[in-house]
């Protein structure tokens, strides 16, 4: 067994500690070494006595790393994480052992002016990053990190009672912390306002949001659509005329296009925040992209047109109503969502996971507490909500705090006593929803590492894997699209071909063995976009201004043209137009050992654009495959004929606007 040990002079070890690691062991090269946990007390209860008498609060972290200890590389482990906090924490704040080979503490001296649950959910928000580089999924569900807010009244919500060291810990997974206290927060803040981050946060969520909301968004903008088509006549022309009936055609093909086009730049998107100068860009760019397709239709059926000057301040009109109509939006209806209050049954990980995900202002529910049956954590604080008694009071504290749903975050092989009352209290009329649905339904994920064999078993979705018709005729949409799509993009593969022969020296195209359905392997075709030889040291994740990046190749990888080979593996049957993207067998190999449930992504044909592709942005590391795995399996559970035209249409946004490429 491995143990920490402490009360020993540099050097010194007695018999009955001949296996276990010293202080000394535990140093960081011949500079750093963490302070004893005697030591670290000691200025533990100074900078108590300071902020005692002088008000200024500091932020108590500790990090257990007991279940380490019985590792064979327990200690390699434990110097590594030591090593980490070094860097990634400043030089005035204070490290050391808080347990005796338990529970790593680092007193953050410097956060005076910050909200301290803030900080603290920054950092949160902020550790895995470094950890999850030399941590697997196992480790780092083992890893536990907590906070204490010293003193009481600082401010902070995570505040506790001084005299008290006690630790409600937050079991999180995957952790790191960050090397500035005022960059974590600007950087939280400013990620806030990004669709396309990994991290879990209410207002990062891809949902569609309630119906209600997303119809009366539509509606504005087919009577806008409407309104605008009637006014430009009249501007126009002077006087108004029957709109409807003279220009019959012109009309419905205005509202499908710009409504598509709309959905295809996010614009119904409800979790995107409407109140940006972004949102105006791409209300601009949509009305646009869907004048040139109307251009072209009125170009094919002259006899469905308008006229050039009317069609020029529909424009106009349309580019400014619609950009107005979603500040508008943004600002009456946004922020004003009614929320549904709800209690969280179960303050381990999972529970901690789904908070965070609810605490946001787009969030349609209103966390009140926790339930959880570990007497311990009752009356404690969990994130910034309380416990507020154990599951069997469900029905009391569910009327006293007026709410009518229940979120399960607990285990499937939880105790028949605890289902049971669940159960009395879902008879009773309140709604009980599965973490991981929650989860799924807001996210468009599903929640690999909260979800277990019997969720996959009996969750609903699944169906097209075995509908042989549907598959049938998902092929033969393939085979004609991808023919279409390959006579109409002849002329770019052609220039493309040209530019990467003049550019650098090597084959035009490039081919790579890639994982398909059923785990079968075959050659991709792509556009080489790097050097030649760019690989003679192995296969390696594409970082993002990695240098073996031509300088075609960064334009055609920026709009996805160098995928368009692709289109022969569609019609080979290696790959469909909408799927999982196949990755690589090296890779594979390594992730299946990693990530659980990786292996279900072969169980469809991969595909040259998916929903993970058009939700979130390249990966290139363990952590972003395991965000992509999530989308990839509510793909496979959820799929339809109607998500692939989603994704299709979301897939041009993405390659007009150029995200996530690398």
């Amino acid at each position: 067994m491995l143990f920490p040990s402490f009360g020993l002079k540099k050097g010194s070890r007695s018999k009955s500690d001949a296996n276990h690691i010293t202080f000394d062991d535990l140093a960081v090269g011949n500079e750093f070494k963490i302070l004893s946990e005697d030591k670290f007390r000691e200025i533990l209860g100074m900078e108590i006595n300071r902020i005692n008498r002088s008000g200024r609060p500091f932020l108590l972290m500790l990090i257990n790393v007991e279940k380490f200890i019985k590792n064979s590389d327990g200690g390699k482990i434990i110097t590594r994480i030591i090593n980490e906090i070094r860097k990634n924490t400043r030089d005035t704040d204070i490290k050391g052992w808080y347990e005796h080979g338990c529970s790593i503490g680092v007193i953050l001296t410097e956060t005076n002016g910050f909200d301290l649950d803030l900080v603290a959910h920054c950092i949160q928000e902020k550790i895995d990053k470094r950890f999850c580089t030399f941590l697997n999924l196992s480790q780092l569900d083992e890893l536990e990190i907590s906070f204490k807010v010293f003193p009481e009244n600082s401010g902070g919500k995570t505040s506790v009672n001084p005299s008290t060291i006690k630790l409600n810990s937050s079991l999180i997974g995957q952790s790191t912390v960050n090397k500035d206290i005022e960059d974590t927060v600007d950087s939280d803040k400013a990620e806030s306002t990004g669709e396309q981050k990994t991290k879990i946060s209410a207002s990062k969520l891809i949902s569609n949001g309630s119906i209600e909301q997303m119809l009366l968004l539509l509606g504005g903008d087919l009577l806008i659509i409407s309104l605008v088509n009637f006014s430009s006549v009249w501007l126009r022309l002077g006087s108004p005329i029957n709109v409807i009936s003279v220009y019959t055609g012109a009309c419905a093909i205005s509202l499908v296009f710009y409504v598509c086009a709309f959905y295809i730049f996010g614009l119904y998107n409800m979790a995107r925040s409407f109140q940006s100068w972004e949102i105006v860009g791409r209300a601009a760019i949509g009305v646009f992209f869907a004048g040139g397709l109307t251009a072209c239709f009125y170009y094919m059926i002259p006899q469905w047109q308008f006229g050039r000057g009317i069609f020029l301040v529909q424009i106009i009109l349309l580019a400014v109503l619609i950009s107005f109509w979603r500040l508008v939006y943004g600002k009456l209806f946004q922020k004003n969502i009614q929320k549904k209050g709800a209690l969280i049954l179960g303050a381990g990980k999972s529970g901690r996971v789904i908070y965070r995900l609810l605490n946001g202002p787009l969030s349609p529910y209103q966390v009140k507490g926790f339930l959880d049956d570990a007497p311990s954590n009752y009356g404690n604080l969990v994130d910034s909500a309380l416990v507020l008694g154990t599951i069997d009071q469900l029905p009391k504290v569910a009327e006293k705090v007026w709410i009518k749903s229940a979120i399960l975050a607990t285990p499937r092989n939880a105790s028949p006593e605890m289902i049971r009352q669940v159960l009395d209290a879902r008879f009773q009329g309140l709604e009980v929803i599965e973490m991981a649905t929650v989860y799924e339904r807001l996210t468009g994920r599903v929640p690999v590492r909260h979800i277990e064999d019997q969720w996959l078993l009996f969750a609903d979705g699944f169906y097209l894997i075995s509908k042989e018709h549907i598959q049938r005729l998902k092929r033969l949409i393939d085979i004609i699209v991808s023919s279409g799509m390959l006579l109409c993009c002849f002329p770019i593969m052609a220039l493309t071909g040209l530019l990467i022969r003049i550019d650098s020296p090597g084959s035009i195209f490039y081919k790579q063995e890639r994982v398909g359905k059923n785990g079968r392997v075959f050659c991709v075709v792509k556009f080489r976009s790097m050097v030649k030889n760019a690989e003679s040291k192995g296969a390696e994740w594409c970082e993002k201004g990695d240098s073996r990046v031509t300088r075609v190749g960064h334009w055609i990888r920026k709009f996805r043209i160098d995928e368009l080979p692709q289109l022969w593996n569609v019609l080979l049957g290696h790959m469909s137009l909408i799927g999982p993207r196949p990755e690589r067998p090296e890779f594979v190999k390594d992730l299946e050992t990693r990530i659980p449930y990786y292996g279900a992504r072969h169980a469809v044909t991969p595909g040259i654009s998916g929903w993970a592709q058009v939700n979130y942005p390249y990966g290139a590391s363990v952590e972003d495959a395991l965000q992509k795995l999530e989308y990839d399996l509510y793909y496979i559970k959820n799929m339809s004929l109607f998500l692939d035209l989603r994704i299709a249409l979301k897939t041009i946004g993405v390659v007009i606007l150029g995200d996530g490429a690398r």
